[in-house]
């Protein structure tokens, strides 16, 4: 279950890095172009997962002469903050650690 667990979360870490690599190198307008262009980039994922990583990486919508609206990573979000997801790895070092003897 543990290597499990490790697998998962580095798989969303690398999906959400790919999500901020395409949204700060493509103008993406909705959630389906996302979905295709991280299919493109071998992350098989859901319009549901794509929904929540949104939400979880506090991309925001900017609208761009033309009238389109792009999704965008806003100025001091935590998206663009490298800590986040150190603080977060730690917490699951910790918390994996704490169930391992509790299982010993």
């Amino acid at each position: 279950m543990l290597q499990y667990f490790n697998t998962e979360v580095s798989m969303k870490n690398k999906r959400h890095d790919a999500i901020l690599e395409i949204i700060r190198l493509k103008d993406i307008a909705t959630q389906e172009e996302l979905q295709r262009e991280l299919r493109e980039r071998g992350f098989e994922v859901t319009q549901a997962t794509v929904s929540r990583d949104i939400r979880r990486l506090n991309l925001a919508k900017r609208q761009i002469p033309g009238g389109k609206s792009i999704y965008v990573i806003p100025s001091g979000s935590s998206s663009d903050n490298s800590q986040d997801k150190t603080g977060f790895c730690a917490f699951c070092g910790i918390l994996l650690s704490a169930w391992s003897m509790h299982r010993i």
